[in-house]
């Protein structure tokens, strides 16, 4: 056999090359397709916020869509957090409590994966929450003792648990007073007895198909220049859907006017006693109210499926073309001492 010549050496290794080559093609191919890139990716809105039409649908579609393909389709997902430059408190709270709502639902072998937000307080945030250790993914930012990072709480729970409230009320020692902590704790602890006796009397309404009721509740704080945030959700049936059982004296009253959510939940407000009717067991949405808004010059949101009815200084209602599936409760309190600190400046922070 002939050795080959010096052109025939430099024809074979060209040749080698161009396999070696479309070989390497073929691996980065086989590996990508286990990686985020090839997933189905689910883009959250610019700003979480469920007190407009526009910012609220796109939030409960990227929730209804994240559901839907991974507890109904069964398939793993990428939800991308890159957009998002603005986050309200009670918007916040849903969208996280929903995702550990979907992590306790989904079977083992579907993941929940995310991009990091480009904007790094947003990514403070999330991780402060913890939200990134929710799914499980490693995020190296700081989060900074400015700029409010460090007054952002998250806590969950199943039953009235008093000593996560504590837990996050004693972060804001010496910032609130001892009657605003009494109060508040006394007004989430009822909210957690309320979730944990009547916010789950049938299937929740979300078109996910599950037999699994997921009880917890979770709560959610943020203190911004010299205002304190306070909201608690539960993932039930929500007011508009309890009512009618637990309060039929209350729900043939309404039934003579126009029935709308926002109504039913500022009928259920009225109420100054629990369905239980037993001493001891909580004071209803009548006193939580009136001891925030008279006492404490503060706002309360109720927001339960479609509608939402705010006490204040300027009693409101409003509906939603989108339901939350359950109740957000959301306390809204001055808590430094300001001139002219009232209702018409803390409206102005919405959820």
């Amino acid at each position: 056999m002939k050795k080959p010549t010096f052109k025939q050496k430099i024809h074979y290794l060209r040749r080698l090359k161009r396999i070696l080559k479309r070989h390497r093609k073929k691996s980065i191919g086989r590996y990508t397709k286990k990686s985020i890139s090839n997933l189905p990716v689910l883009s959250a809105p610019h700003t979480l916020s469920i007190s407009k039409n526009s910012s609220r649908n796109q939030l409960l579609k990227l929730i209804n869509d994240i559901g839907r393909h991974v507890i109904v389709l069964e398939k793993d997902i990428c939800i991308s957090l890159k957009n998002i430059e603005q986050l309200k408190p009670s918007a916040t709270l849903l969208f996280i409590a929903e995702i550990d709502r979907f992590i306790k639902l989904k079977k083992p072998d579907v993941k929940i994966k995310c991009e990091f937000p480009i904007n790094r307080k947003v990514k403070q945030v999330f991780k402060k929450l913890g939200f990134f250790k929710m799914l499980g993914k490693q995020c190296n930012v700081a989060t900074s003792h400015a700029n409010n990072i460090q007054y952002w709480q998250f806590a969950s729970g199943l039953q009235a648990e008093g000593e996560k409230t504590e837990a996050i009320l004693d972060k804001y020692d010496g910032k609130i007073t001892e009657a605003l902590n009494s109060k508040l704790y006394v007004g989430l602890t009822e909210a957690m007895l309320n979730s944990h006796q009547h916010a789950h009397l049938m299937p929740r309404k979300d078109n996910l198909d599950n037999n699994i009721t997921v009880k917890n509740w979770w709560m959610l704080s943020q203190e911004k220049d010299g205002v304190l945030y306070v909201a608690f959700c539960d993932l039930g049936v929500g007011i508009p859907e309890t009512i009618p059982i637990k309060h039929p004296i209350l729900w043939k009253r309404i039934l003579l006017q126009k029935p709308s959510d926002s109504l039913i939940v500022k009928e259920a407000t009225a109420l100054k006693k629990t369905s239980t009717n037993k001493q001891g067991r909580g004071h209803g949405l009548n006193q939580m109210i009136n001891s925030i808004t008279n006492e404490l010059n503060g706002r309360i949101k109720i927001y339960s499926n479609r509608g939402v009815y705010t006490s204040s200084g300027k009693n409101s209602m409003e509906d939603f073309k989108g339901s939350i599936h359950g109740t957000i409760i959301e306390w809204t309190i001055p808590i430094q001492r300001q001139e002219g600190k009232n209702y018409e400046q803390i409206s102005n922070y919405h959820s």
